[in-house]
């Protein structure tokens, strides 16, 4: 799975200052905190954990555990990725003869 986050600044709303793109990730916290005064009152607090991590579109960070191709075209979602896994199979062309 792959996934972008952008952070923009309220000055200039067209560019981010800050693109974090991630693959191979799953939420490791998720909380909810809510006060009744201030001004955010509501606050969701998210960790991520990705494998594979890319700063600005040029700085990689890679956990040694996975290898994740990012260039890689992505397959978009309710589309079936084909793969071929066995292509010969050598012996009986029975299971229990």
């Amino acid at each position: 799975m792959h996934g972008v986050l952008g952070f923009y600044r309220a000055k200039d709303e067209n560019m981010p200052f800050r693109r974090l793109e991630f693959w191979d990730a799953w939420i490791s916290e998720l909380s909810e905190t809510m006060t009744f005064a201030g001004c955010s009152p509501m606050l969701l607090h998210c960790v991520i954990s990705p494998a594979t991590v890319r700063y600005n579109k040029n700085v990689v960070f890679q956990k040694k555990r996975f290898i994740t191709d990012i260039n890689a075209k992505p397959v978009k979602l309710g589309e079936k990725e084909e793969r071929t896994l066995v292509k010969e199979v050598a012996g009986e062309t029975e299971a229990f003869p």
